[in-house]
Order: structure tokens, then sequence, then C-alpha cells
């Protein structure tokens, strides 16, 4: 009877095997993976969700419902005092915004063009130089890092108008600008 409790004894006292004991923390992590995952999803869904106008869209879908509401307002207004006031559309001076790097092969060329397009559009115009290489947060910020000279025209609506990546052609960047000023002309 000694030895049958001896052997229960060292039957409740064995410890899992090594094999085991990794399977369990396996199971383990993949189970806190699991719920970390759930959060991240339920925390993307709450944010992306939110009124508060932080996003791009939201904040255009706010301006946008703001002038809609103000505009009706004022065209209450205007059919009570019997008068019709048209309120000119707001124009923005067009932004040539051009990604440049010392590096690129050509660069000494394709700035003096950019000077040539400044001395004929300057006045019609916004020029924005962006050199990657003293300002290398632009490659955060812009799509820019390998596809210098790059090219981001906005009109006079201040949409984005053109997207030109490695383009150093005068012509093509020339008729982006035309483009651009449309709308003013």
């Amino acid at each position: 009877m000694n030895e049958e409790n001896n052997n229960i004894e060292k039957k409740g006292s064995e410890q899992p095997s090594q094999p085991q004991v990794n399977e369990k923390i396996k199971y383990i992590l993949i189970a806190i993976a699991a719920a970390l995952v759930v959060i991240v999803a339920v925390l993307v869904l709450f944010f992306s969700n939110d009124d508060s106008g932080n996003t791009a869209d939201n904040t255009n879908t706010t301006v946008s419902e703001q002038q809609s509401v103000q505009n009706e307002s004022d065209t209450s207004e205007e059919q009570q005092s019997g008068e019709e006031a048209q309120e000119p559309e707001k124009t923005y001076t067009p932004v040539f915004m051009y990604f440049v790097s010392k590096s690129d092969e050509g660069y000494d060329e394709y700035m003096s063009m950019i000077e040539e397009l400044k001395a004929e559009y300057s006045d019609k115009v916004t020029f924005d130089i962006v050199d990657v290489d003293e300002e290398p947060e632009s490659k955060e910020n812009f799509p820019v890092d390998g596809n210098t000279p790059m090219l981001i025209m906005t009109n006079t609506n201040n949409d984005i108008s053109a997207l030109e990546f490695k383009c150093s052609d005068k012509a093509r960047l020339a008729e982006d600008i035309e483009k651009s000023i449309g709308s003013q002309q």
C-alpha cells in the first residue's frame, strides 16, 4: 500500500512536459493577440464614425452643410427683402507645388525650366518648390520618395488638377498650368 501511495503521489506531482507548456503558451498568446485585434477594430470603428470633423472628408462635408444652411438662410432673407444679391464664387490662386531632389539627374536643367515657367506665370500661379533633401518631412506627407521631380497642381477651386511623377517636360507642365488657370481667364 505504501508503494501505491508513492505512485499516486508521483503522478499528482508530475509537471507537464516542455512541449505541453509551449503549446499552452502558444494558445494564450493567440488568445491575447485575437483580443487585441478586436480592441483595435472597435477603436478604429469608433473613431472613424466620429463626427468631430477631424478627417478631410468630414471637414468638407461639414463646411458644405454649413454653406448649404447659410445659403438657405440667405435665400429666405433675400426673398423677404425682395432683393436678389449674387455672391461671387470664391476662387483661389492656383499652386504649382514641385518636388525636387538635388540627386536627380538633370536637376540643373529642370530648375532652370522652372525659373522660365515662373517668369511666364508668376502673376497667375503660386510656385512652391520643395527640395525633398532639405525638407525630408515632405517624404512623409507626399508620395515623392523616388518620384522626383514631381508636380502637384491645384486649380482656382483649390482642387488637385494635375499630379505628375518624374515629370520634367516643360510643355507638359505649362499645359498643366494652363488647365489650372483656365477658369480665371
